[in-house]
């Protein structure tokens, strides 16, 4: 696992937390980084769900994040769920062949109060940036 602990936003000082997610098939390891717009957000996430969802002409961040679409509406390929910002543990994601896809999260303390979304190549590094919704 990748350790840091600040990365510098477009304003902000913000929080970081690593996950390392290990990724089947053909992409190797890669890391998830969620990128928290400031400290008080990384202490309050009790628990993140991350959707990998099969890119299409059909499925963007844009609404995701907003909340008009929810990831189930789309082609999941896989997903994870762990217990706080910055676990000892996170699952592996495995089985997502090659192509785009759209690593989708978002943050609860209980109810979800941070969405992020990204979209990327398979076995390429993940780094979503959450936003407060």
């Amino acid at each position: 696992m990748r350790h840091a602990n600040k990365v510098i936003g477009l304003v902000l000082l913000a929080g970081l937390a690593l996950a390392g997610l290990g990724c089947g098939g053909g992409g190797g390891t890669y890391w998830l980084t969620l990128v928290y717009p400031d400290q008080a957000s990384l202490e309050a996430t009790v628990s993140v769900e991350v959707f990998v969802i099969k890119a299409s002409e059909d499925v963007s961040c844009g609404p995701l994040v907003s909340g008009s679409s929810q990831p189930t509406e789309f082609d999941v390929k896989a997903t994870a769920f762990f217990n706080g910002a910055n676990p000892n543990e996170v699952p592996e994601i495995k089985g997502l062949g090659g192509g785009e896809v759209l690593f989708f999260a978002r943050a609860k303390n209980p109810e979800v109060f941070l969405r992020g979304c990204t979209q990327i190549k398979v076995g390429d590094d993940v780094t979503i940036t959450m936003q407060h919704i």
